[in-house]
């Protein structure tokens, strides 16, 4: 359902554009990724542009892909986990409306669910 999609998280983004132009930097277009690492070509697209977390693992493989130096992926495998440190969300019973805050390091973003543009 479109309305159930979760907006990605400014680490989550952070990373996502990391990821695409390690991938670019290497020469490399999706479907050598794909063909060397077995990740399907959707989920590849999906961790490229923040729409999923990625599994650690597969986090790794593609740094390794990459070249990635092992102090660059510790900081880049931490990106999706520290964007889930801490999630709180309240309700409101009288309007209705659940107000969703994310505390994400410096920068905390409030979504309010009957206008999820703000």
């Amino acid at each position: 359902m479109p309305g159930n999609r979760q907006t990605p998280t400014v680490r989550l983004r952070r990373l996502a554009a990391e990821l695409r132009s390690l991938r670019l930097s290497s020469g490399l277009t999706r479907d050598e990724v794909v063909d060397r690492t077995g990740i399907n070509v959707a989920t590849l697209y999906r961790i490229e542009h923040g729409r999923v977390r990625p599994q650690t693992r597969t986090l790794r493989t593609l740094l390794g892909l990459y070249r990635v130096d092992e102090p660059r992926q510790a900081e880049l495998v931490a990106l999706p986990h520290d964007a889930l440190r801490w999630r709180k969300s309240s309700h409101s019973s009288a309007s209705g409306q659940c107000v969703e805050v994310a505390y994400l390091g410096s920068y905390v973003a409030v979504r309010d669910s009957k206008n999820p543009a703000r």
